[in-house]
């Protein structure tokens, strides 16, 4: 039904992008990455309260996952892209 992420720290997100690329919604911890990453496209849980995750995911079993949550046509940036963005922030901080 979704990708549940409920992490505490998290380095870049990748499980987040294959999921929403993949077309499989969403919750996650409502940390910076996560943010950054998927903006409002996800259902935010707080990682300090897990009742947070219980009433989503009830909500969810009862009514299902939200129209707005459900992704489409998620695009991340390709290696190329990835590589040119890197590439300009170090040339950026060396000037």
């Amino acid at each position: 039904t979704a990708l549940v992420f409920p992490s505490f720290a998290e380095g870049f997100g990748l499980p987040v992008i294959e999921a929403l690329q993949n077309g499989l919604p969403v919750i996650a911890s409502d940390i910076p990455v996560h943010r950054e990453i998927a903006q409002n496209k996800i259902m935010y849980i707080d990682p300090h309260n897990p009742a947070t995750l219980v009433q989503l995911v009830e909500q969810i079993s009862i009514e299902g996952v939200p129209k707005e949550f459900m992704p489409e046509n998620f695009k991340w940036m390709d290696w190329q892209q990835a590589t040119e963005k890197f590439l300009s922030k170090v040339l950026e901080v060396s000037e």
